[in-house]
């Protein structure tokens, strides 16, 4: 059923297609794409994802959008979003929908990561997420990926996917990273196309991880690893008082 899902499924894109452009390049790509301009934004009300999804379809972007982060601040996938603009870059759209979701608690931004559009909260030195760390995969894995659209699709049944369509040894360490709080329905929200394989496998872990702990992806040998560990907490240093 899931393979139903996928408008284009993986595995030509880890079998058959070659890696297009390293990570640079498909950033400066992207930094052009949010040169361009558009005619016309206007939006009365619509709901941020209902905009997001709007934005991606009518720009061609890739677009990640961290719903942990922006959720945490108070920002949901139905925020309203009322911005109009005439003749604007899709960057300077992007900002100016984004400043007017924004809370108190966080401002919500978006940076380019690998040639993906990232939409999260500012970061805050003082309250530090948790990522994702990316090790060096197994011989030939990194390969292109055309189109993948996973829309709340549990974890493990997206790495079995993985698992099938890469044709590739993945051994998950669930009992950790059930301990972190990511359970094996965890909905996957990714929708992306034209990235590495290491590009989507990274978004697809962050959409899962709420930023208290670290999820570790590497190979041993020709088996792609991933397990979880707590975020080292910061130690403060005290002062002494004289």
């Amino acid at each position: 059923m899931l393979r139903h899902v996928i408008i284009i499924g993986i595995i030509s894109g880890c079998l058959g297609f070659a890696a297009r452009a390293d990570e640079k390049e498909a950033d400066a790509k992207m930094l052009v794409q949010l040169d361009r301009r558009i005619p016309e934004i206007n939006f009365s009300g619509q709901g941020l994802a209902d905009v997001l999804d709007f934005m991606r379809d009518v720009t061609g972007t890739n677009i990640f959008v961290n719903w942990h982060a922006l959720e945490a601040a108070g920002i949901g996938k139905d925020a309203p979003v009322e911005f109009r603009l005439k003749d604007g870059k899709v960057g300077t759209s992007l900002k100016g929908m984004l400043d007017k979701v924004s809370t108190t608690k966080a401002k919500a931004e978006f940076s380019v990561q690998d040639g993906v559009l990232v939409i999260s909260t500012a970061a805050d030195p003082a309250h530090p997420r948790a990522g994702v760390t990316m090790g060096k995969l197994p011989a030939g894995a990194d390969r292109m990926v055309p189109e993948i659209n996973f829309a709340g699709q549990g974890l493990s049944d997206v790495i079995d996917f993985l698992k099938d369509g890469g044709r590739l040894k993945i051994d998950v360490d669930w009992t950790a990273l059930e301990q972190a709080g990511i359970s094996k329905d965890a909905p996957v929200i990714v929708r992306v196309r034209g990235v590495k394989f290491s590009t989507a496998l990274r978004l697809i872990l962050e959409s899962v991880n709420d930023g208290k702990s670290v999820i570790d992806c590497g190979s041993v040998g020709d088996v792609l690893k991933i397990t979880a560990k707590p975020m080292a907490k910061k130690t403060e240093e005290k002062k002494s008082e004289k």
